[in-house]
């Protein structure tokens, strides 16, 4: 039996009585649907991502959900096994707290100025802001990674961070200017 050996450019001879070819891995069929349902990302491939490969590799940017084993790529038992025990140690982390506690910078909306023209919930990496009942633009307080992208996209100006105005921001780049 002969082979085409693409590194060597060549069909190379293949000494074998038996050659027996894996199935490969995929993504489960309702991997897209999950990403909605939980806000995180997939790639390409229909695997989950991580918020950061070297940084936070068991962590979805979206706090408290975590990553590990088929989900995130074709990964052998041990493999799995490790991310397993990793997730299960972030997530008890969480778990032990009575409380959450979040940063302040998060974005909120002005009903009355939002014109519900949807710009938030384009550009939003997190998937965050969504239309409300009202057919107002909202932001889930727990969710949002203050990123400011919505904050800075609203034509309508409706969309602020909690805690910080545009006036703050304004004068302390003009004290930056001035000295």
């Amino acid at each position: 039996m002969k082979i085409y050996h693409p590194a060597m450019g060549k069909e190379v001879p293949l000494p074998a009585d038996l050659v027996v070819l894996s199935t490969p891995v995929v993504a489960h069929d309702d991997a897209e649907s999950v990403s909605r349902l939980l806000k995180v990302p997939v790639n390409e491939y229909k695997f989950f991502l991580e918020a950061h490969a070297k940084l936070s590799p068991l962590d979805f940017a979206t706090n408290g959900i975590y990553l590990c084993g088929n989900a995130h790529y074709p990964a052998t038992v041990r493999e799995a096994t490790y991310q397993a025990l990793g997730a299960a140690s972030r997530a008890s982390i969480t778990l032990s707290h009575d409380t959450i506690e979040r940063v302040g910078t998060v974005a909120t909306v002005d009903e009355e100025l939002c014109s519900a023209c949807f710009a938030c919930v384009k550009v939003c990496p997190y998937k965050v802001p969504h239309m409300n009942e009202r057919g107002k633009a909202g932001i889930e307080p727990m969710q949002c990674q203050g990123c400011g992208i919505c904050v800075a996209e609203c034509p309508a100006e409706a969309i602020q961070f909690r805690y910080v105005s545009d006036e703050q921001i304004m004068a302390a780049c003009e004290a930056l200017r001035a000295s």
